[in-house]
């Protein structure tokens, strides 16, 4: 069993890659959202964990989803932040 939704949207904005690889390896809560609509990915992109952001789509993060109401792809907010 993997750990809950909330906790991995907390270690992937914290940057606690030893949480989010653990549910990196179950994959139960990958594209789980928060009330806002951000995700893991999301959340490590904006807090420009990059290392991070390549495992999470390595494992098969969503990175075709928008986050309403704005319309912000994961593409969209990593160009937004100048990474590559």
């Amino acid at each position: 069993m993997g750990i809950t939704p909330s906790a991995l949207l907390i270690a992937a904005r914290q940057g606690q890659w030893q949480i989010v690889s653990q549910e990196i390896k179950t994959k139960t809560a990958i594209n789980c959202r928060d009330e806002t609509g951000l995700s893991p990915l999301l959340y490590a992109i904006g807090a420009g964990h990059l290392e991070m952001v390549d495992q999470l789509i390595a494992a098969g993060a969503d990175v075709n989803f928008d986050r309403p109401p704005h319309g912000i792809t994961p593409l969209m907010l990593a160009a937004a932040h100048h990474q590559t």
